[in-house]
């Protein structure tokens, strides 16, 4: 996402708004039908990278092949346009300890508005009614049924995500070395969303003589995702838990009843919210 709106040519879209979303990166659009339009990344000098596996505050520099100099070096796989990604090195002199941190707050912008208990149940009276059939609710049962349950409230939340990265480096003519620790830790805004990534990079040059040089690049990730359904399931009305929770009955509880489940709707075929959620 570093690059999105500063590289011409180059379009990067999310695939889903959960935490940890995978990015698609196409340049100058899709080259194919049938096959795959994904460009080629070639970190540190090594093709066929993951970009979502670096650290952004490891990253140097990037850059953006999209002619014919990119299919010259590496072929046909060069074909949907690469990205260079050249990682920090450690520089000659003084050991450098830095940190890098943020927090950001996340909250819901938007929920839709939809009837509430008592709205509900005089629906289902004006319905009945319409179709020449008797109102099935009393307007002591309306008045009773009060707001009830908003699922959206239930399934939103207001969400954390935090960021540490801590890194080290220096050395002399000889060695140089570059070494980073990060954390990643974000809250979706929906109930049971969560993503946690830690990274580690490791960059070490030597120079023994003037005729030789070596170098060792280690980069590990571990990736940690909780996330919940969001494909329809046509099983469940075709509904996952956002859905779900714009069709539920608002009568019913979000908390689980005395069998430790919780409530399914009367009316349909629809799994509670929450337990899509959780599930």
């Amino acid at each position: 996402s570093l690059l999105s709106g500063k590289a011409s040519g180059v379009n990067i879209n999310q695939v889903n708004s959960e935490p940890g979303g995978l990015l698609t990166v196409s340049v100058r659009g899709a080259g194919s039908i049938n096959s795959s339009n994904s460009v080629l990344v070639v970190i540190d000098g090594l093709p066929g990278g993951n970009m979502a596996n670096i650290n952004p505050a490891d990253i140097e520099s990037i850059e953006i092949l999209k002619d014919a100099s990119a299919a010259a070096i590496y072929g046909t796989r060069a074909a949907n346009g690469v990205i260079l990604v050249t990682t920090k090195k450690g520089t000659e002199g003084a050991t450098q300890v830095s940190y890098n941190g943020y927090a950001a707050f996340q909250t819901p912008s938007y929920k839709f508005d939809v009837l509430n208990a008592t709205q509900y149940l005089q629906m289902i009276n004006d319905i009945s009614v319409d179709a020449g059939k008797p109102a099935p609710y009393t307007e002591a049962e309306i008045a009773a049924a009060g707001e009830g349950t908003d699922w959206q409230e239930e399934l939103f939340r207001n969400a954390w995500a935090i960021n540490h990265q801590f890194s080290i480096n220096g050395g002399s003519k000889q060695s140089k070395y570059y070494a980073s620790l990060g954390f990643h830790n974000q809250d979706g805004i929906l109930i049971s969303s969560n993503f946690k990534k830690y990274n580690a990079l490791i960059n070490l040059e030597l120079n023994p003589g003037e005729k030789f040089k070596f170098g060792i690049n280690i980069n590990g990730n571990l990736n940690i995702k909780d996330k919940i359904a969001n494909e329809s399931n046509a099983g469940n009305e075709n509904a996952d838990p956002l859905n779900a929770a714009l069709m539920f009955d608002p009568r019913l509880s979000p908390k689980k009843n005395e069998n430790g489940e919780y409530e399914k709707n009367p009316s349909i075929a629809l799994d509670n919210p929450i337990a899509l959620a959780y599930g």
